[in-house]
């Protein structure tokens, strides 16, 4: 599940439309925070309000901060209060008692604070009577840069959660308007602040196994969500360049959704549709470009390579050339880091670029 962050304290004349847009990439999921100056609760008050409507309005699921005082400032006494405004989970922050975290679990989903509630506290909560199916591990995004999370850490923390089937939660930057006063990004592993978007999603998805992503920050570019909506989709994207932009056939064969096989490869990425497709369709693959294969190549197998002729395959390493395979395409040097998230029957989509953007 992605998501996008929507602050309170922005015009508000904005919301609609960034939850309409999110919506329409495929995020399933809002984030606010409720840590409302203690000047404008009436104001902060509507606007969660507005936004819990068109939550409901978007069929989006929406998850709000809250410290101990929040709900004070919103004049009420009990979280679930929030439910009717269309509040679907409350991230907890420091200063609740076992007490309340049980019994609120009980009655909507919760998110722990998933850097500083240990394995310890996580028993004390179980045998009180937590209700597991309710609560998410939610890490924190970090605006001041060089206080992001250590990487080690984080893959420790999320292991101690998903032994007891609890979701974990973490923030990408944006790249579009970033969220002040710093204008840092806001991410949750300090690795990822001057990240693209889309390449930090990926590796929290697929080599750290984090189950919700969401951008921290106020925005992202469009291109950026199309990719991010690949991703929701658990598809890898990678924009590549061909070589030759007018051979239509090659093209229909290289663009699209592909799948990795099972049998991992050392050294490429292999579809296991492309074969079949060239066969279907009668393609015949004369040798051409026959030129060294750098990482990131994507390559097809011409018909001296016999019954392999038609296979694509991505280099993710260095190779020599091969008279037997064409170098038909390169993936745009932003997007290499993607191939080490692509792994045994992991899908994958190319998509053609006339040129690098």
């Amino acid at each position: 599940m992605l998501g996008i962050s929507v602050y309170l304290g922005n015009d508000p004349r904005h919301m609609e439309p960034l939850v309409a847009k999110a919506q329409s990439y495929q995020f399933q999921s809002i984030f606010t925070s409720l840590h409302i100056p203690e000047d404008d609760p009436a104001v902060y008050r509507e606007r969660l309000k507005r936004l819990g409507m068109l939550a409901k309005q978007y069929n989006m699921l929406l998850f709000a901060d809250v410290s101990s005082q929040s709900l004070a400032y919103l004049n009420m006494d009990q979280p679930t209060e929030l439910v009717a405004w269309g509040v679907t989970g409350l991230r907890l922050d420091d200063g609740y008692n076992d007490q309340e975290i049980v019994e609120w679990s009980k009655q909507m989903k919760i998110g722990l604070n998933a850097s500083t509630v240990n394995e310890d506290m996580l028993k004390r909560w179980i045998c009180l009577g937590l209700n597991i199916q309710n609560v998410e591990a939610w890490h924190n995004f970090y605006p001041r840069p060089e206080t992001g999370l250590d990487v080690r850490f984080f893959v420790a923390r999320n292991q101690m959660f998903q032994q007891y089937g609890i979701a974990t939660t973490a923030f990408i930057p944006g790249d579009h308007k970033l969220r002040g006063p710093l204008y840092a990004g806001l991410p949750t592993l300090e690795k990822h602040r001057k990240q693209a978007p889309h390449l930090a999603c990926a590796e929290l998805l697929f080599q750290y196994h984090v189950d919700h992503v969401l951008i921290g920050d106020i925005s992202a570019k469009d291109c950026t969500l199309s990719l991010l909506a690949s991703l929701a989709e658990k598809i890898v994207p990678l924009r590549c360049v061909m070589k030759n932009q007018d051979d239509e056939n090659l093209r229909l064969l290289v663009e699209g959704t592909h799948t990795n096989r099972l049998d991992l490869a050392r050294d490429v990425i292999r579809s296991q549709e492309s074969r079949l497709y060239a066969q279907k369709n009668g393609m015949k693959i004369m040798p051409s470009s026959v030129i060294s294969r750098t990482k990131g190549s994507v390559t097809i197998d011409n018909d001296l390579y016999n019954r392999y002729a038609g296979e694509l395959q991505i280099t993710k390493r260095s190779l020599p050339k091969d008279a037997r395979v064409n170098v038909v395409a390169k993936v745009v040097d932003e997007d290499i880091p993607l191939l080490e998230c692509i792994g045994p029957g992991q899908k994958f989509r190319i998509i053609v670029q006339s040129s690098v953007s």
